[in-house]
């Protein structure tokens, strides 16, 4: 009995686990890294995808008999899935999105609306959530994801990887997943901005695999700047320096780089080991106005002048004309946004409907507003550590037995 009941026990288990119904073989897909987006003549849209050529991309070296390591296939449609289905005709298995690193918009398609690609985006159940979006600065997305770069064969891994790298030491890009972007579109008082991927180059030789044999990559991918968006429409460009200020008024900085002109000619280079900010919203006279509170702890990182780091006097003045530095880079691009775009992308909007709700809903046009708005910038640099030397490496004093150490930093 006990065996019988242990038989009728895994028939029923059987029944209702649940089997394969949905498997693919890994020989029947074709596995892609990278899309882009751009604007077709013959469609609305004309859509890339780079899938991995397996039999290259797994050789750790230079892939065999001038075969590249990854395809690319092109197709146009009045839809984004209209030209992805196209494209069955033309790719050999089954595209798989789940393995997307990167997603390239095309400028006209940014300029002209990103709504129709994210509502494709969102709805795919297929793409998950953690891939970066960027935007192609004077070219195109497909040209993006056709340069080939040997560092990773795989160039959407290269253009992930990168961002990653640069977002988190240089503070002059932004890593903007689909998840963060969707937030920023839909969030009150704040608008969106992509990272510019551009090429620099011999635009000829942004295909050919040979590019990964010379020392000096005659075509390489650049991150260039930052989209800025009002609404879902792209409205300009913003610079490296921009870029950063944009940065630094998040708080969304790591670490980054610096340099102050010496007085006696030369440069002094700090390096950010820490930023903090704080948007502080206010009412005065009936209209919002901000304070933006910035907070840098640096490290002197090279000296190239003669100055002597063990008086107070001098790390006063360095802190001084970093405070102002930082300051006018900040000042300057918050103007810019307002009076050239009226698009806020740093989200000052967003802190003022946290704190008067009720005064937020009497605004019509925030964005509008923004252009008038008063926002006065703190700039406080804390100069942390000044080195194992407190002289310039390269002077003379360096040959004597009494150079002094810095041992307080």
């Amino acid at each position: 009995m006990r065996h019988a009941i242990t038989a009728l026990g895994a028939v029923i288990a059987l029944l209702v686990l649940p089997g394969c119904w949905d498997r693919h073989e890994l020989n029947n897909l074709s596995i892609v890294t990278g899309i882009g987006i751009d604007k077709s003549d013959r469609g609305a849209y004309r859509v890339t995808v780079q899938i991995v050529n397996p039999s290259q991309a797994a050789s750790k070296e230079m892939p065999s008999g001038n075969n590249s390591p990854v395809l690319v296939y092109e197709e146009s449609g009045a839809t984004i899935p209209e030209a992805l289905g196209r494209m069955t005709m033309k790719a050999p298995r089954q595209l798989l999105y789940s393995h997307v690193r990167v997603i390239v918009l095309g400028e006209d398609i940014a300029r002209e609306g990103i709504g129709n690609p994210l509502d494709f985006i969102a709805r795919n159940s297929a793409l998950r959530t953690d891939f970066f979006l960027e935007v192609a600065h004077g070219t195109s997305a497909a040209k993006i994801l056709q340069t080939y770069m040997m560092v990773d064969p795989i160039q959407a891994n290269n253009l992930y990887t990168m961002l990653e790298t640069s977002d988190r030491l240089w503070a002059a890009t932004g890593k903007i997943r689909f998840d963060q972007l969707l937030d920023d579109l839909n969030t009150e008082g704040k608008n969106a901005a992509l990272t510019g991927v551009s090429i620099i180059g011999k635009d000829a030789e942004i295909d050919n695999v040979q590019n990964g044999q010379h020392i000096k990559p005659r075509a390489a991918l650049k991150f260039s700047g930052m989209a800025v968006f009002k609404h879902q429409h792209m409205v300009g460009w913003i610079s490296e320096g921009e870029t950063k200020a944009l940065n630094y008024v998040q708080g969304s900085v790591s670490r980054s780089s610096a340099f102050l002109p010496c007085p006696n000619g030369g440069n002094l280079s700090l390096e950010v080991v820490n930023a903090t900010s704080k948007i502080q919203a206010h009412v005065r006279d009936g209209k919002p106005t901000f304070d933006v509170y910035l907070r840098l702890e640096v490290d002197v990182a090279a000296m190239e002048c003669d100055l002597d780091l063990s008086k107070t006097a001098t790390l006063a003045s360095i802190k001084q004309m970093g405070d102002e530095k930082l300051h006018d880079i900040v000042d300057s691009a918050i103007k810019r946004l307002q009076r050239e775009f009226g698009t806020d992308i740093f989200g000052f909007g967003s802190v003022f409907h946290r704190r008067y709700p009720g005064l937020w809903r009497q605004i019509d046009d925030w964005d509008e507003t923004f252009r008038t708005v008063p926002i006065t910038v703190h700039a406080n640099n804390i100069i942390r550590r000044t080195g194992t030397i407190v002289q310039r490496a390269a002077n003379e004093s360096m040959n004597k037995p009494n150079v002094r150490k810095n041992a307080g930093s």
